[in-house]
């Protein structure tokens, strides 16, 4: 039985320009607005109680097992969807279909005809995604699973009278994770599209993707699927059918997951390394398009002493991203920040949302460092204090560093011209 709901449509390049233009104008009073926070130089609590104030859940899980490439992570996803017996639970911003995860999607449809229960949520961003040529749009979810038992829902559709509700259209699921049979959760940046699993070096994207077992963080987002899913689908479905079996655990793990409308559990993050720090912060942030409030942030942290290091990157598939994440350069280095820009030598992009504090606080996920992630979509991040997460996150940095270059005053002023200020106010809402 298919359960998907409306035909695939190519959407209008008019409607696209209008979105765009309208929520740079409206994001332009949001950034003015954003609601302001008391002045703080550390946590004065503990990290515990810090998060559990803010309602940030802590579970017992296992060490989380860190996949930092495409290839690692698309062979790690495939053998986990072959394994499944009972159910399957993907939501990702972006879920394309294209040759280079076919094997994913056609496992996805041969479990489902199995029996195995495969829920897909895809959000209505996956429409505007091009190819490299761009000319022309990668197929979605939507459109790939139609007469098939997988069962697939899109998040807050971009149509019809939504068009002209900014507020509504500002809502966007931006998470990527992944429940296999109650048992794995897989939480990180990348995408079900060709972007995210594309071979190195066409225009491919490195990313990370981090994963755990432990019936705490699996019931918590079992839960948290089934009510996005009810949301967004005239199929509902309920937690308590869905099977969370025990397991033993020798770690813990922090599930940030964030719910538009809700006090932001993003800024908690972020505000989490920023006052927790005492020696450094790592931020492998790409899409780092800064407001005044996040300057504010990295200057409580440089102000105490703590180094600040943030690593941009070249090689973006859209001049947009790479002029707008340019063109705040110069606030990173006046708030007392080191920046960096990656050059991978096979061309790709560095789409890491990682942060690292004191070599052991380590977040994975999908918040960008950005006002879009911290205020506006729906995000998810696990946070580990563990210090052998610290200690593999330590090398694959030192990797990463291999082929990044600071960037100094000089070159960063070059950044601000016009052209490039347009783009930054742009993916103030984009990116």
């Amino acid at each position: 039985m298919s359960h998907i709901h409306s035909p695939e449509k190519r959407p209008p390049m008019s409607i696209i320009a209008l979105i765009l233009a309208m929520t740079t104008i409206l994001n332009l009073v949001s950034c003015a607005s954003a609601p302001a926070r008391e002045p703080q130089d550390r946590i004065q609590v503990g990290l515990h109680r810090y998060f559990a104030e803010r309602n940030i859940p802590e579970f017992p899980s296992t060490l989380p097992k860190l996949h930092f490439s495409s290839d690692e992570w698309k062979a790690r996803a495939l053998g986990l969807v072959e394994s499944a017996e009972d159910y399957i639970m993907i939501d990702s911003f972006l879920v394309n279909y294209h040759p280079v995860n076919s094997a994913i999607m056609e496992a996805l449809v041969r479990k489902s005809r199995e029996g195995v229960r495969v829920y897909v949520i895809f959000d209505s961003s996956s429409y505007f995604t091009y190819m490299p040529d761009q000319a022309s749009f990668l197929p979605t979810a939507l459109k790939y699973f139609e007469g098939t038992p997988v069962r697939v829902a899109e998040y807050n559709p971009i149509s019809g009278l939504r068009l002209f509700s900014l507020p509504s259209l500002l809502d966007r699921d931006h998470r990527k994770f992944w429940i296999i049979d109650g048992k794995h959760l897989a939480v990180g940046g990348m995408n079900l599209n060709y972007y995210s699993l594309a071979p190195s070096g066409e225009y491919s994207n490195i990313d990370t993707f981090a994963e755990i077992e432990g019936p705490g963080p699996l019931a918590h987002m079992v839960d948290s699927f089934c009510r996005t899913w009810n949301r967004n689908s005239p199929d509902p479905i309920e937690p308590g059918k869905f099977g969370i079996p025990e397991k033993k655990t020798d770690s813990s793990v922090w599930v940030v997951d964030q719910v538009p409308g809700e006090p932001s559990k993003v800024d908690s993050l972020f505000d989490a390394f920023f006052l927790f720090a005492e020696k450094e912060i790592w931020m492998l942030q790409a899409y780092t398009f800064s407001t005044p409030e996040l300057v504010r942030k990295i200057k409580t942290a440089t102000r105490r002493g703590v180094d600040v290091h943030i690593v941009l990157s070249a090689n973006s598939f859209r001049a947009a991203y790479d002029e707008a994440s340019k063109y705040c350069i110069q606030d990173l280095l006046e708030a007392g920040a080191k920046v960096y820009m990656f050059d991978a030598p096979d061309n790709s992009f560095l789409h890491y949302k990682l942060m690292l504090a004191d070599g052991y606080l380590a977040a994975f996920g999908s918040p960008n460092f950005n006002y879009r992630s911290q205020y506006l979509s729906r995000e998810i991040a696990l946070v580990s204090a563990d210090k052998e997460v610290g200690a593999q996150t330590l090398l694959n940095l030192r990797e990463i560093m291999k082929y990044a270059n600071p960037v100094l005053m000089e070159e960063a002023r070059q950044y601000r011209s016009l052209s490039y200020l347009t783009s930054y106010l742009g993916m103030l809402f984009g990116g």
